[in-house]
């Protein structure tokens, strides 16, 4: 015979104890995990309209639209802010190459151009962490004239 190898028989029970301690072990570093996401800020902390106004342009005192949007990260980073449609669609760009720093708030201006009333989504590319996101709960209601 060329190495008699004894099959060794794992009893049920033995088996039974591995997987439960693997769950066990799994579930555990799962709480940890999720802890440690929740101390850790976003990169991208909640854009927010800072005003809304309306001002007089032109010959005929038209009033123009005006969005002050105020924008914050956890993180020194360098981001572009465009207004996207729901579709996914470009409408403006508000900054690009902006740099932020930790924890400073800094502010963009839309004022709607002629973008047809709507909803729009702030979307914010982040180039040193290269993330592109779309600003969470930020939504712009363009209504017409």
């Amino acid at each position: 015979m060329i190495g008699s190898a004894r099959a060794r028989e794992i009893r049920p029970a033995t088996l039974a104890g591995a997987v439960l301690a693997v769950l066990v072990a799994g579930a555990v570093a799962g709480l940890f995990y999720a802890q440690a996401q929740k101390r850790e800020d976003p990169l991208l902390l909640r854009p927010q309209p800072a005003t809304l106004s309306f001002r007089p342009t032109g010959a005929l005192g038209r009033l123009t639209r005006e969005a002050h949007i105020r924008i914050e990260t956890s993180v020194d980073e360098m981001i572009d802010v465009t207004v996207v449609t729901s579709a996914g669609r470009v409408v403006a760009v508000l900054a690009h190459g902006m740099v932020m720093h930790k924890y400073r708030s800094r502010h963009v201006i839309w004022a709607g151009g002629s973008a047809p009333p709507g909803i729009y989504l702030l979307r914010v590319r982040l180039e040193r962490a290269r993330q592109t996101l779309l600003a969470p709960g930020f939504r712009l209601r363009l209504v017409g004239p």
